[in-house]
């Protein structure tokens, strides 16, 4: 059987043909990318603003915590009858009674709160500490002393342990000489228990 004879339409028409398909395969290929690249690009805005989302509510949550503690410090700067009591057991120490009702407030704020308390005297001598042995170093001690405003401490690490804590700075003045300073107190945080939580 013979082949027909190849007509010069016939020749002409194959590299018409491969032509139109490369020309095609191109565009599909060429749109198939720019979906791509538009696809990723809606994937990845996506991504970053829930992201974005996530670390401002995370932002906002340890902002609402600080303000807590600052509060919380704040009542107690402000509450005379607490103030009166660590101005009696500082200067009075055989007051049994005002030690105890003192030693009873600190716990009841440890217990609610899990601090840490530490009292200290003007001079920086503790006068009371559930825990001393996760003080801040002795510099940093003073310097906080004498700073003598209300303010969230930050991470340090205590002479006696390894692990990281905070303090919330609670200076007291005195209440029979205005603007002469009482006491202050130190609450000490884990940030295990208080500030990791926020951020995981």
């Amino acid at each position: 059987m013979q082949t027909p004879p190849r007509t010069a339409e016939s020749s002409v028409r194959w590299p018409l043909l491969v032509t139109v398909f490369v020309l095609v395969s191109a565009g599909l290929m060429a749109t198939v990318y720019a979906y791509y690249q538009r696809q990723a690009e809606h994937i990845r805005g996506a991504a970053l603003a829930q992201l974005t989302s996530v670390a401002q509510m995370r932002i906002g949550e340890i902002a609402q915590w600080r303000r807590e503690r600052l509060g919380d410090a704040r009542f107690y700067q402000g509450n005379e009858d607490f103030v009166r009591l660590v101005a009696t057991t500082l200067r009075q120490p055989q007051d049994s009674a005002a030690a105890a009702r003192l030693s009873d407030w600190i716990g009841q704020t440890q217990e609610s709160h899990r601090y840490d308390i530490v009292l200290l005297d003007a001079a920086g001598q503790v006068r009371h500490a559930s825990d001393a042995g996760k003080l801040p170093p002795r510099p940093l001690l003073d310097a906080v002393i004498a700073d003598r405003g209300a303010r969230l401490l930050d991470f340090y690490l205590p002479a006696d342990d390894t692990d990281p804590r905070l303090a919330v700075v609670v200076p007291l003045a005195d209440p029979d000489d205005t603007g002469a300073a009482l006491a202050t107190m130190l609450w000490i945080l884990d940030p295990r228990d208080y500030l990791y939580p926020l951020l995981e």
